[in-house]
């Protein structure tokens, strides 16, 4: 499904709004010692309270309703459903639940972007799968459908297509191909958000998106996926609900972080934080990049293996609804 045309540059522009902080910025910005971060949450501070509100009013008995107001906005045929993303990178919940329900057999191979997340690689194989990597194409990073073919065997079920650093690929040729043998196509869309206009390929068997921490529109958890097999998005629901939800407190305190972490990107406070860790030896990259990670440690699929909590919905509800396009395009 084709994307309707954007804008020219200009009336991008003068329509986006000054985000994340504003007029702020440009005052933080004349600080002798300012430093431009090169990435900044997709966040503001009234998405922020806005999380902080829904932790004091939203409760459990909502839950159906908040699921199916995203779900039918996100993809009005019914069609998908919300899971929880807790890595800052990642769907896995989504990916987890398909994998369960498909029951492959054990050695299943299924055919992947050759740059992914360790996590997809260790649920695969936590599935008794097997992962088949397939080279990108060094000038458009979509996966070499030329190599698909040769690593096909019988025992191969699926292709799982990423669309890697805000790309997004036609799939046109794996398509033709998945269907020739008779394979499924799990598209990766953890990092191609890019607003409504876009929320997946309708041929494609499954398409999946997050919205952790540092993704375009983040709620700072939550993940969307759609798959087109309504018997097997219904079975992935009533797994799901076997799940835990995640707490209002363990919310309450990724905000109360992420806020504080999201103030830090503005250039004045960000030169402070360079500076500090360079008169202690410390590499800010690493500083930033462990205090940005969702979870760490632990077992993922035990910690995957949650239902969202209700502010979480809440605030991802806020954040489907509100998107705007223009920013979006200007910050690619």
């Amino acid at each position: 499904m084709s994307s309707p045309p954007l804008p020219p540059p200009s009336a991008l522009a003068a329509s986006a709004h000054l985000k994340p902080f504003g007029p702020l910025e440009q005052l933080s910005a004349s600080a002798p010692w300012a430093i431009f971060p090169r990435k900044k949450l997709d966040v503001t501070y009234g998405d922020i309270a806005a999380g902080l509100f829904s932790c004091l009013t939203l409760r459990e008995a909502q839950r159906d309703e908040y699921l199916q107001k995203i779900a039918q906005h996100w993809d009005p045929t019914g069609l998908s459903m919300v899971t929880l993303s807790v890595r800052y990178i990642a769907w896995p919940t989504g990916f987890d639940l398909l994998l369960q329900t498909l029951k492959l057999p054990p050695g299943s191979e299924i055919i992947c972007s050759a740059i992914t997340i360790p996590d997809m690689i260790y649920l695969v194989r936590y599935h008794g799968l097997v992962p088949i990597p397939v080279d990108l194409d060094a000038d458009t990073l979509a996966m070499d459908t030329s190599k698909i073919r040769d690593v096909v065997t019988e025992k191969t079920r699926a292709i799982m297509i990423a669309h890697v650093f805000g790309t997004r690929h036609p799939l046109q040729e794996v398509l033709e191909l998945a269907e020739e043998l008779n394979l499924m196509v799990i598209e990766d869309c953890a990092q191609a958000f890019a607003g409504m206009a876009y929320t997946g390929d309708r041929r494609a068997d499954v398409s999946m998106f997050s919205f952790g921490t540092i993704k375009n529109a983040t709620a700072f958890g939550g993940a969307l996926i759609r798959v087109k097999n309504a018997d097997l998005l219904e079975e992935m629901k009533r797994r799901e609900t076997r799940y835990q939800s995640r707490s209002t407190s363990f919310f309450i305190k990724r905000l109360l972080k992420y806020g504080a972490l999201h103030g830090l990107s503005t250039p004045a406070l960000y030169g402070v934080l360079l500076h500090a860790c360079r008169s202690i030896g410390a590499d800010h990259d690493k500083v930033i990049t462990s205090a940005i990670r969702g979870f760490s440690g632990g077992d993922l699929v035990a910690l995957i293996r949650h239902r969202p909590s209700m502010p979480l919905l809440g605030l991802l509800h806020r954040r489907l609804t509100c998107v705007d396009d223009a920013y979006i395009e200007l910050r690619k």
